[in-house]
């Protein structure tokens, strides 16, 4: 009986203690690598999210790449432009991007949302549900799922 009651206790504190899927031991560069494709941003003091519109074609992709730990590159594209430029991350998930550049011929407003808001990117979380969240200094939450 004693044993059981040992077995079910380690059972309930293992559970307990599981925080989510991130492992604390990996580091922010291999949590960020890849291509992510935009979903949502919110704008945190309004409390609005918006979406891609419906009828919009293409979507904004960022790719994450990394020449050391805490040092890489971000690149890819908007609906009309492409992008790149220059990231760090480090503990506590702080991200940080330099040097972003981007085409803006006829860019559309899902593109701006993205092109006006990333390079002020302080911070991020991936979610339970593996959805990368970067927020802002302007108090915006860009939302990406991995592609």
């Amino acid at each position: 009986m004693r044993s059981a009651s040992l077995l079910f206790f380690a059972c309930v504190t293992i559970y307990a203690c599981k925080k989510n899927n991130t492992n604390p031991t990996t580091l922010p560069s291999q949590e960020l690598t890849g291509t992510w494709r935009m979903v949502s941003v919110k704008d945190n003091a309004l409390n609005i999210t918006t979406t891609k519109p419906a009828d919009l074609t293409g979507d904004v992709d960022m790719t994450f790449t990394f020449s050391s730990p805490d040092s890489g590159a971000i690149n890819g594209s908007t609906t009309r432009n492409v992008f790149g430029g220059k990231c760090s991350v480090g503990n506590p998930r702080i991200l940080l991007m330099q040097d972003v550049y981007s085409t803006e011929v006829n860019e559309t407003s899902w593109g701006f949302l993205f092109l006006d808001n990333i390079y002020l990117s302080e911070n991020y979380q991936i979610g339970i549900d593996n959805k990368l969240n970067i927020n802002t200094s302007t108090n915006k939450t860009l939302t990406f799922s991995k592609q």
